[in-house]
């Protein structure tokens, strides 16, 4: 249902440093892979103007002259560990048209398989060598416009990644860059692992384990994934005051954040629908960004991964009868934890045990998760509405897949309202529960 029209390479408008990139242990250690993201814009003008490709291309052209490493090849060293060869190869440009699919069958609609094949552009392999970026345009029979983004997570992630778009957007109407934005940072010495790296501390990072390399740990990373089923939970702003007010403890919206008050809601959620038994603990999966939380902090514009995994522990009876307690405050202990001893001890880690070297794909023990447990990341301060080529701000942006049961991601909703988005995969047979569980408890005075 998807033709492609056009297929090509754009290079970058310039010449650009042609070097290996070093990459740090956060680099090394995020999930493995290209990150694919849907946005959706609506055509608000002729058909014959409206995203010009033309146009887009040469945009395309002088970002990647601005960020660069996107231009080049993902590859390893002599010992094995992975790097950008920066070499201005370019990245991957494809030009599509869809006379079945509008606008509307893709605006505000979960994430599936066939929507990453159709609207992404898809690398012969995520493992080194391969292309860093890949983007796609799909015209659609209304008018309007997909556009697919696949980078590679290994060189950047979602901060990164949409502070890219929105560069790559406002050189397409017109501008050099965003206004008062200095140029991207793509040094990692600050990222190095201290010298010799600690290999005690006081924390274990069992997120950062070095997968089993057995035959049978091979067989079980390709065997196929538990049936899942995928939904799409809006909040408006009143119903976030609400979780804010139940979840907070202390009588004020303001005094517990967004992802705090709906994590803890959709955890607390997610065990009854599971009917977890006393007795069991379950866990939340995080991420925490540490850009301001290292000392010194990580410059303006940092181009790469500056996240770290984190996990939150709770008995399932317990964060059911008391959620503020054994959810929102044991979320809000742990992410601040996080610290630049913390990060060092993730970077050390990953030095002493080996994970910092040339990984598999999918050895990232990041999207295995019990039935027990949740993993929640939250794109609630990412850009991801700041990219207007010129026709409008996207209708909708989307992730084009789910790793499976129990992940799940919030966003800001498109305008002002206040509101968030929360799309989530569970088991579908707990799902009904679920959704059930998390509207019934939404009250609003």
């Amino acid at each position: 249902m998807v033709e492609i029209v056009e297929s090509c390479m754009v290079v970058p408008s310039e010449a650009t440093p042609k070097h290996k990139l070093w990459l740090s242990n956060l680099d090394i250690v995020a999930t493995r892979g290209h990150v694919p993201t849907l946005h959706v814009y609506q055509s608000t003008t002729d058909y014959s103007t409206f995203f010009c490709v033309e146009t887009v291309k040469a945009a395309l052209a002088r970002t990647l002259a601005i960020y660069y490493p996107l231009a080049g090849k993902l590859a390893v060293d002599e010992s094995g560990r992975m790097e950008v060869h920066c070499t201005g190869e370019g990245a991957l440009f494809v030009v599509a048209k869809s006379d079945g699919y509008t606008i509307d069958d893709v605006t505000d609609v979960v994430p599936t398989v066939e929507m990453r094949r159709m609207f992404v552009p898809s690398a012969a392999s995520s493992e080194p060598p391969c292309i860093v970026l890949m983007v796609q345009v799909t015209f659609l029979r209304c008018g309007g416009v997909i556009l697919g983004v696949a980078n590679h997570h290994g060189v950047a992630d979602g901060r990164s990644a949409f502070q890219f778009i929105k560069t790559w957007s406002a050189v397409c109407r017109g501008l050099d860059a965003p206004p008062s934005s200095p140029p991207p940072s793509f040094d990692r010495t600050i990222l190095s692992a201290r010298s010799p790296p600690s290999s005690v501390g006081a924390y274990e990072h069992p997120d950062y384990a070095v997968p089993n390399s057995s035959p049978a740990a091979d067989a079980d990373a390709n065997a196929d994934a538990a049936p899942f089923v995928v939904e799409l939970f809006a909040l408006s702003k009143a119903q976030l005051d609400s979780l804010k007010l139940r979840y907070g403890g202390g009588g004020n919206p303001s005094s517990i954040s967004t992802f705090r008050a709906v994590a803890t809601h959709a955890w607390r959620c997610a065990c009854i629908a599971r009917a977890l038994r006393p007795g069991e603990t379950t866990e939340l999966h995080t991420i925490v960004t540490v850009c301001d939380r290292l000392n010194p902090p990580l410059p303006p514009h940092f181009f790469g991964n500056a996240t770290v995994r984190v996990k939150v522990s709770a008995p399932a009876e317990e964060l059911i009868s008391n959620p503020s307690k054994s959810g929102a405050e044991q979320i809000r202990s742990v992410i601040n934890q996080v610290d630049d001893e913390y990060v060092r001890s993730v970077i050390d880690r990953a030095a002493v045990t080996g994970a910092s070297g040339h990984q598999k794909k999918g050895s990232s023990s990041s999207h295995q998760l019990r039935q027990t447990d949740l993993r929640l990341a939250s794109w609630l301060g990412l850009p991801i509405y700041d990219a207007d080529f010129g026709w409008g701000e996207p209708r909708c942006v989307l992730r084009a897949h789910v790793f499976g049961s129990g992940h799940g991601y919030m966003v800001r909703r498109r305008g002002k309202d206040g509101g968030v988005g929360l799309t989530m995969a569970l088991e579908p047979e707990n799902m009904d529960k679920f959704k059930h569980l998390f509207y019934e408890e939404v009250e609003i005075n």
